[in-house]
């Protein structure tokens, strides 16, 4: 079955025009994968174009969370992932997952206090 698809193929970019480029991209159009993803606020299975982790109706739940940790690290920006969730009420593995998304970043190095 494939190497008859694959023969197919072959044969109809054989016959095909060069000089003719609307129909070569006719025929060689690229559909890009669908992702299927797990909402991380829902839990409901989704699919998209792209990786993504919350679904269209908790995005602005995922914005909120994020826009509330944003501010809290301006005003205390040595903060970690428990002070953080015992402050806002979220869970530290919420704070953790927009690390892992790469919305925030983690600094290293040693903090000392200034007198």
């Amino acid at each position: 079955m494939v190497s008859k698809n694959l023969s197919t193929i072959t044969k109809s970019i054989l016959y095909l025009n060069v000089n003719d480029k609307s129909n070569f991209k006719s025929e060689c159009v690229r559909r890009r994968p669908m992702y299927t993803n797990v909402c991380k606020h829902c839990h409901n299975v989704f699919q998209s174009k792209f990786k993504t982790y919350s679904c269209k109706e908790c995005k602005e739940i995922d914005y909120s969370q994020f826009d509330d940790i944003e501010a809290y690290l301006k005003e205390f920006p040595n903060s970690n992932a428990l002070q953080i969730s015992e402050t806002l009420g979220i869970t530290a593995y919420e704070v953790l997952s927009f690390i892992k998304e790469g919305r925030l970043n983690m600094s290293k190095g040693v903090f000392s206090k200034l007198n």
